[in-house]
């Protein structure tokens, strides 16, 4: 037997709850001391071979999904980190975490903190092209289904350059505007403002 109900939103709750997100205005008053990242920005993290970017993308995810209520830098919000590299992974992002906690003296139980936290992360592990383009299909629905998504990080864009040049002799500059485009034909029905600052 069957048990399983339909829900049924009225227009005004479906626009109340598509536009319930908290914005990371404040996350990180170093690399924006003037606020944000403001919302729809598309930030692109790039520098010396030498400076560890992953520690910048980790601070950001834990950031945003952290308890807003310990901290005004943490959001209380959903992030999606898409891993291509592997270089990323739910240990360093416990660790930092733990860190965040131990940093701002926090004395609450770390353990429920760390649960709490730990579910508004989704994770798409990529090991090959397909893989990526599986999970960026699913970031609409998944944004769909969980409101609270403010944070999309993407480990490399060009993780399978080589793999894509292999079968069509295609420019790094030309892989990376596929990849894009192809968020963007994800996002767009959702209303999400595409720019780069």
């Amino acid at each position: 037997m069957n048990t399983s109900t339909t829900q049924v939103e009225s227009g005004i709750q479906l626009f109340t709850r598509v536009n319930r997100k908290n914005d990371l205005n404040g996350i990180n008053s170093h690399y924006f001391p003037n606020g944000g990242p403001l919302p729809n920005e598309s930030i692109e993290v790039m520098g010396d071979l030498k400076l560890d970017k992953t520690d910048l993308l980790l601070d950001f995810i834990v950031k945003c999904i952290l308890p807003s209520d310990l901290n005004s830098q943490w959001k209380s919000s959903g992030a999606v980190l898409v891993i291509c590299e592997h270089q990323l992974n739910i240990f360093k992002i416990i660790k930092v975490i733990e860190a965040h906690l131990k940093r701002n003296d926090v004395l609450d139980p770390k353990k429920e903190i760390l649960e709490s936290a730990l579910k508004n992360l989704t994770i798409f592990n990529c090991y090959s092209p397909e893989d990526l383009d599986l999970a960026i299909m699913n970031l609409q629905r998944l944004i769909l289904v969980k409101d609270n998504i403010n944070l999309v990080v993407i480990d490399n864009i060009s993780a399978y350059y080589w793999i894509a040049k292999q079968k069509s002799n295609i420019s790094y500059y030309h892989h990376a505007q596929q990849i894009f485009q192809k968020i963007i034909s994800a996002l767009a029905s959702l209303n999400v403002e595409n720019r780069t600052p």
